[in-house]
């Protein structure tokens, strides 16, 4: 339950995130602050949320091969999770001068997802499927990060 859970939950952030990202910009409301902390609190948790799910899915037992073949499976959309969706990358102009910070978590997060992927693995058509999906994921994590680092102040200087 633990691990479904925290995919559920990390997911319905990531659904927040996208619906808050487009809004905060947009919205000139009475709601402007509740759309703001609303995507504040989305923003840092979406992460912190993907975090979790891998180091879940990390305890889980080799016991099931069904469960071993979608822990395979879920380990690359992570990794798309924590690329972020393209509407928000940062949430100030602050944020982009963590860029490094984010790079050496992506090094952690990508480690720990090869890890779970070589642990679990087994010869089946959804282990064959979540390959490619775990290299466009590591793409699109360091995509993220290279939007980051473009964007810091001492870069647009």
């Amino acid at each position: 339950m633990g691990a479904s859970f925290d995919g559920y939950c990390e997911s319905y952030f990531t659904i927040l995130l996208v619906y808050f990202g487009a809004k905060r910009r947009k919205y000139t409301g009475r709601w402007v602050e509740a759309i703001a902390m609303g995507t504040w609190f989305t923003y840092f948790l979406a992460d912190s949320m993907a975090t979790l799910v891998l180091s879940t899915l990390l305890r889980g037992s080799t016991s099931n091969e069904l469960k071993n073949e979608l822990i395979v499976l879920w380990t690359p959309f992570l990794l798309w999770h924590l690329g972020n969706p393209h509407n928000i990358t940062a949430y100030s102009l602050e944020d982009n001068e963590l860029w490094i910070r984010h790079s050496l978590g992506m090094v952690y997060q990508i480690g720990v997802a090869i890890y779970v992927y070589i642990r679990f693995r087994s010869n089946t058509a959804l282990n064959a499927m979540a390959l490619p999906l775990f290299i466009s994921g590591v793409i699109k994590y360091a995509e993220r990060i290279w939007a980051l680092s473009c964007a810091s102040p001492k870069q647009l200087a």
